[in-house]
Formats: C-alpha cells, structure tokens, sequence
C-alpha cells in the first residue's frame, strides 16, 4: 500500500478509508466477470445465468477503481518519501509490496491453475478461452503491487525533476483549479484507443497500456501532496463529479460507443471524473474524530482482503455454474462468501507477524 495505516489514521482517515474503499470494490469487480454476457472467450467461466448490468457494473469498476487509487498512492508514496528519505522509503515499499507479492503469488498462481483445470474438465469453460490458456504463471490481481513498487522506484528518481519550481507552480496551480485536468481525458482516451485496455494482470513485466493509463494519477498524487492543504478546502460540490462520472460511465458502458474512439474518450473522462471526486471527499476529511470499530476494522482488512479474495471468488463462481439461480442472486452470494471468509480469516491473521507486514494496527 501507499502508506502505513498508522500514519495515515487520525491525520487522513478520509483518504485511508477511500484507499480501502477502492481495495475492497475488486472483489466486486472480479466477482462480476462470471455474470457479463458471452465473457467466455475472456473469463474461466461463463455462467448459465448473465445479465447485460454486470457488464456495466464490470466495465465502471474497471474504469474508475484504479486510477481513483493510483492517485492516492502517488500523495502516500510522496508522504512516505519525504518521512524516510529515498533508500528508507524503497525499503519500505518493498516490505509492504514485495514481501507479500512474494509470499501470495505462488499460492494465488496454484490455485487458479487449479481451479481452471476443474472447470474445463467439468465442460464449463467455453473453447474460445481454452485455445488462449497457456502454461506460464501470470500475477493476476496481485500485478498492482509490482506497478506500485515500480511507480514508486520512479517517482524517487525522478524526485528531483518533480520537485522542479515550473512543476511545484503549476501543481500549486491545480490544486487550486483543478478543473482543467479533466482534460487529460484526452490523453487517457488516446492512450486506450492506441495502445489498449490496461490489462497487466497477464504479465510480470511492465505493461505500456498499463503504465500509460495509471502513470499520469501516480505522478499527479506525487505532486499534490505538498498541496494537501490546498485539496482539504475544495468545496463540496466538486464531490458531485463522481455522481456525474459514474451517470456518464452507466450510460456509456451500456452503448456500442464504448468501443469507438469517442467512447474511449468519454472513459477517460469517467476515470478523472471519479477520481478527482472521490478526492475531494477524502481529502475533507482529516480526522479529529475516531472512526466507528467496524469501520475501522473494515480499512484495518481491506489490503489483507484484496490479497486473498480472489481464488476464493473464483471457487464459489465455479460452485454455483451449474445451479439454474439468477445472475444476481449467484453474484451476491459470491461476493458474501468471498467477504466472509476473507475478512474472517483476517481476525486470526491480524494479530500474527503477517498482520503486522500487512499494516494492521
């Protein structure tokens, strides 16, 4: 993660809590795939049972969820910088990063491995993706912390260039009017009509859609978070950008034009739309008041949570294919037993050494 709970608690709750927040939305986000119309030349599994929304819901959470967590890496890792100085804060990031990719991606691997090969004996999993399944190990949904660590590797050593009076002015600028950065939708269209949907997950290896996507939301966090101030007094009305990026992103995800270079434009709007939201909400939010215990257990488990959600998502997905229930009805109950059993066994865990790697307080 960004930052260390602990340091972050009581000073930016609303930015801890949003940081989990976009955590937590993976697991509805994977456990959607099942559900989307013909994803079978996609997904390990394509349920008897779909429904046009989780082809929405998929394509929003896609859209938004990362990049809104991107940037608030990037203020942390420049908050972890400064705090630690360039050799501490890598050494820190790859204890809180490269420890538990290192310890999670062998099982997280095994288990998909596995569980595919269940599915396809079972004739649930469509030719199409068969034809594509391949032998080589993929990170899957651990490939975030390898693309944090890297981002963070770059940010420090570009720290001096960033830290540069042009680039202070006109991040001080931003900060104040941050209206102008909607812009960048362009670049983010371009970027996924040109080089493509950021999909890392496939590879260990640094991916250009992936860094072109999520790059330019970890560097302005970087920038911004000298201007914290400046991002806690943002009226409240710019919180209604989310509303307004998700209304658009509904509508979008839901029309042929998705697929054609307006559309791609228009999810590069989604994206900073949400984004710069859901900032604005965090950032007015500084603490001063304790958070309620479950909420505060909720952030406690959320990095804990997304590290192990997903070979369980894919289990129960697979368990209930065959059953003639609706895609809702299969969809929640995926999403509850994922969290159950994912936050359940965080009670243990948190307590234990792997916990404190974790970040738990």
């Amino acid at each position: 993660m960004s930052s260390t709970s602990s340091e972050t608690a009581g000073r930016w709750v609303g930015l801890d809590t949003l940081r989990a927040a976009l955590l937590l939305l993976g697991l509805l986000y994977h456990a959607s795939y099942a559900y989307v119309p013909d994803v079978g030349r996609w997904y390990f599994v394509e349920d008897s049972a779909t429904h046009a929304a989780f082809a929405v819901l998929a394509s929003l959470l896609h859209a938004f969820r990362m990049p809104a967590f991107m940037l608030l890496a990037g203020l942390f890792a420049r908050l972890g910088y400064e705090r630690r100085g360039a050799a501490g804060f890598l050494r820190e990031r790859a204890r809180r990063l490269l420890v538990p990719f290192a310890l999670f991606v062998g099982p997280t691997v095994l288990a998909d491995w596995g569980l595919r090969r269940l599915t396809r004996g079972a004739g649930l999993m469509d030719e199409r993706f068969a034809l594509l399944e391949g032998p080589a190990p993929r990170p899957l949904h651990l490939w975030f912390l390898l693309a944090l660590f890297g981002l963070s590797a770059v940010g420090t050593l570009a720290a001096p260039l960033l830290a540069s009076s042009v680039l202070r002015g006109v991040a001080r600028w931003l900060a104040r009017w941050p209206q102008p950065l909607v812009l960048l939708a362009v670049g983010t269209g371009a970027a996924l009509q040109w080089v493509g949907e950021p999909l890392p997950a496939g590879s260990f290896l640094p991916e250009p859609a992936s860094l072109l996507h999520h790059a330019p939301f970890f560097l302005l966090g970087w920038l911004w978070w000298p201007e914290r101030e400046a991002l806690q007094r943002w009226p409240l009305t710019r919180t209604a950008w989310v509303p307004a990026g998700v209304g658009l992103g509904a509508w979008l995800f839901s029309q042929p034009l998705q697929y054609q270079p307006q559309g791609r434009l228009l999810q590069g709007a989604v994206a900073w739309l949400v984004a710069l939201g859901l900032l604005a909400w965090a950032a007015r939010h500084r603490g001063g008041v304790k958070a309620p215990r479950a909420v505060a257990f909720v952030v406690d488990a959320a990095y804990w949570v997304y590290l192990v959600h997903y070979p369980v998502v894919l289990a129960l997905q697979l368990a209930l294919a065959r059953l003639g229930w609706p895609a809702g009805l299969k969809y929640g109950l995926v999403v509850a037993g994922a969290a159950a059993l994912s936050f359940g066994t965080w009670v243990p865990v948190r307590r234990s050494l792997l916990g404190a790697l974790l970040g738990a307080k």
